[in-house]
């Protein structure tokens, strides 16, 4: 539905971490609609569990706390829909913060 969309604008927390001069690396995978409980999406797979990658890191935002634990970032930013980042903050291994 949204594959081809190019968003004209940022998010006003990522306009606001810019202008503070955070360094923005990319973004990382989550359900579409922050809506699951595997990190599961459809077009570029599962989101891997970087403590044992036979393992999924866990709901909708996981990829913030996967990209956490293995240490590609210092912080990352996720949304709460039901535990989608308290969720995969505990079997990756990272705080959260709601």
């Amino acid at each position: 539905m949204l594959s081809d969309t190019v968003p004209e604008a940022d998010a006003a927390v990522v306009e606001k971490l810019s202008v503070a001069g955070a360094i923005l690396l990319g973004k990382t995978g989550m359900h579409e609609w922050a809506y699951g409980i595997a990190s599961n999406h459809p077009h570029f797979g599962p989101v891997r569990n970087p403590w044992n990658t036979e393992r999924i890191a866990g709901d909708s935002c996981g990829g913030s706390a996967a990209a956490l634990a293995a240490g590609l970032c210092s912080f990352s930013l996720g949304s709460d829909t039901g535990g989608s980042i308290r969720i995969p903050a505990a079997p990756c291994g990272t705080a959260r913060s709601r």
